[in-house]
């Protein structure tokens, strides 16, 4: 099945993502509820979409020199099939774009390590310089120059 990325979802997209991770009652249940209700339609948000339904979010903000990430949500069913990389891939080619430098993220005690894994670094919050993140991410992937740019073309482009 094949990913898409999007800046829109429908309200009810979204509401039937939540209802569907509600059965584990975790973090992300909790993140997707703070989405609902502070800022669902953030004009900085990116959705990973599988079979029209919301799979993965990325919350994110322009800050005074640096892109910071409120939130980086994958749904349980969904974790651990490259969703988290490819939406922090999407925030780090945005920095890219804009020539920022530096991403910086908060974390939780259980998504510290797929963060150090793509090369984030620990200081009070976590962060990394986006061509950093883009390299570990496409060595994390083990794909070619050829298949990471066909990559980017299918998702990102």
């Amino acid at each position: 099945m094949l990913i898409k990325l999007t800046k829109t979802v429908t309200p009810e997209q979204f509401l039937q993502a939540y209802e569907q991770q509600r059965v584990y009652f975790n973090a992300t249940t909790e993140v997707l509820n703070s989405v609902i209700q502070y800022r669902m339609l953030h004009k900085h948000t990116v959705y990973a979409i599988q079979d029209n339904m919301v799979c993965g979010i990325a919350v994110y903000e322009y800050r005074a020199g640096y892109i910071f990430v409120n939130w980086l949500v994958v749904l349980s069913d969904w974790q651990g099939q490259g969703i988290g990389k490819k939406l922090l891939l999407y925030v780090a080619l945005q920095a890219n774009q804009r020539r920022i430098g530096l991403l910086e993220l908060s974390y939780t005690k259980d998504s510290k390590k797929f963060y150090e894994k793509l090369g984030f670094k620990h200081d009070g919050n976590l962060y990394t310089n986006p061509k950093n993140l883009i390299r570990h991410i496409k060595q994390s992937f083990h794909l070619t120059p050829v298949e990471f740019s066909d990559m980017l073309k299918t998702y990102y482009i």
